[in-house]
């Protein structure tokens, strides 16, 4: 693995497609997702005041926060079988272990997670789902430095802001 830093714009194209997406698809659920009693998402404030975190920033954060969701509550078969057939090391989640790691944040990776579990005599069943609800504030880290990264490109690609 590489050494952490700060930016590592790791899956950030994959997250402007996520968000790319649904503005495109004119289907905005993902604004019912948000805390409008937030303060710093006060509308008056923020279209009146310059401000760091934006409207587009709090929309890109429940994107990545619900499109992950869903995959790991959803499509967990899909990570074990990937898991269990590949192998850690060539494995998604160790893709997303190692996003935890370049960006520094603390989390329990998912090869030790499964393997605590073994010890204590569960079957892998369920596993992906188990963690990434115990992971869950790990997350939340993780949504908010890549939707800076997001936010980083959205700014350089003026076409994705007039869609």
């Amino acid at each position: 693995m590489n050494s952490p830093s700060e930016h590592q714009f790791r899956g950030v194209f994959q997250a402007l497609g996520t968000v790319e997406g649904l503005i495109e698809s004119n289907d905005m659920f993902i604004f019912n997702e948000l805390d409008w009693q937030d303060v710093e998402l006060n509308l008056p404030d923020i279209l009146w005041k310059p401000a760091r975190m934006t409207i587009l920033h709090h929309f890109t954060f429940q994107a990545l926060k619900y499109t992950d969701t869903y995959t790991f509550h959803h499509d967990d078969d899909f990570y074990e079988s990937d898991y269990l057939e590949s192998g850690y090391e060539d494995s998604k989640l160790a893709r997303v272990d190692e996003d935890f790691y370049r960006y520094s944040i603390d989390v329990q990776q998912f090869q030790q997670f499964a393997k605590q579990l073994r010890v204590n005599g569960n079957t892998s069943a369920g596993f992906v789902r188990s963690w990434f609800d115990s992971q869950f504030e790990s997350f939340i880290e993780l949504w908010e430095k890549k939707t800076d990264e997001v936010f980083y490109f959205i700014l350089c690609q003026t076409n994705t802001l007039t869609i």
